[in-house]
């Protein structure tokens, strides 16, 4: 077996484009979530989330032909990702919500690729930090710093309560994504895994919304309601999930969580556009500050900066 690599892998440009497309699936899940919370409670919006995206992702890993391995090893993997990488930051963003905005949401979100620099050089043989990366990374943290600048007030209880857990789900990811790069030793495919995860998470959490919020007493939710949660099922869970787990493959997991950085930006257009939210002269510099982070990281504009002089 040949030792690993204690650099990390380099991004393709075709890495970029579906980080770039899975930055908009999650990004959109902060919209969808901003609708579903006026008539679904958090514990059963997550548990609908991860039933219906379990099942769906089950019925394509059975049209192509696969099934699901269940070693004891990889059930306890599942369990795992599941409450890191579903239950407990999805239950902390939709909960999260009903404090923050949803761009403020994303925008925390956003603190997860520095907290990932930092675990993955320590936890991983093969993901150490480079000079790039580290720069890059503090500064699309600053350009998330300016997004948030008019916000930092604490003043408001409710909110800070919000903030706080917008932070804890980020650590969580930045856990999640770190774990999941060890299991990623067992070969699955990332339609596998990311079946697996959402499996494992429903069934630890569904007693639970069962129990405490007792669903079936709720009132029929709105049109937008339902349409807001098959948006975010297929396309912020079940496709999101299967790229996640893709470009875990090929991009490595320090590369892959810069996704964190881009999520505000489809998340603040979107909450302009269709929930009223205002857009900034703060939100527009904190994205160009993000734009040049993930430039610094990718490091061949600035490889040829230097062939050029």
């Amino acid at each position: 077996m040949t030792p690993l690599s204690s650099v990390p892998p380099s991004m393709r440009m075709k890495d970029w484009f579906v980080l770039t497309f899975l930055s908009s699936l999650w990004g959109s899940s902060f919209f969808f979530i901003e609708i579903i919370i006026r008539d679904i409670p958090t514990i059963t919006l997550v548990a609908i989330r991860l039933i219906l995206s379990a099942v769906i992702l089950y019925l394509i890993l059975l049209i192509s032909g696969k099934n699901l391995r269940l070693d004891k090893s990889l059930v306890v993997a599942f369990f795992v990702m599941g409450l890191l990488n579903s239950i407990l930051p999805y239950s902390l963003i939709a909960w999260g919500q009903h404090y923050v905005s949803s761009g403020m949401s994303a925008t925390l979100i956003a603190s997860t690729p520095l907290l990932t620099v930092i675990a993955a050089h320590y936890l991983t043989p093969d993901e150490k930090a480079t000079a790039n990366k580290i720069i890059g990374v503090i500064v699309g943290f600053l350009g998330v710093a300016i997004m948030l600048k008019d916000q930092f007030s604490v003043d408001d209880s409710e909110l800070l309560i919000g903030k706080i857990a917008m932070i804890i789900a980020a650590s969580c990811y930045a856990s999640g994504a770190i774990y999941s790069k060890k299991v990623s030793k067992y070969g699955m495919s990332p339609i596998e895994t990311a079946t697996g995860q959402m499996a494992a998470g429903a069934i630890l959490l569904t007693p639970f919304a069962l129990v405490i919020d007792q669903p079936w007493l709720l009132p029929t939710p709105s049109l937008d309601t339902v349409l807001a949660m098959l948006g975010l099922v297929l396309l912020s869970s079940v496709l999101a999930y299967i790229l996640f787990f893709k470009l875990m493959k090929t991009a490595g997991v320090t590369n892959l969580i810069l996704v964190a950085f881009l999520i505000p930006v489809s998340s603040i257009i979107l909450g302009v556009l269709f929930l009223n939210e205002n857009f900034t002269l703060a939100h527009a510099l904190g994205m160009l500050f993000i734009g040049v982070s993930l430039t610094i990281i990718d490091g061949r504009a600035l490889k040829s900066l230097r062939k050029a002089h």
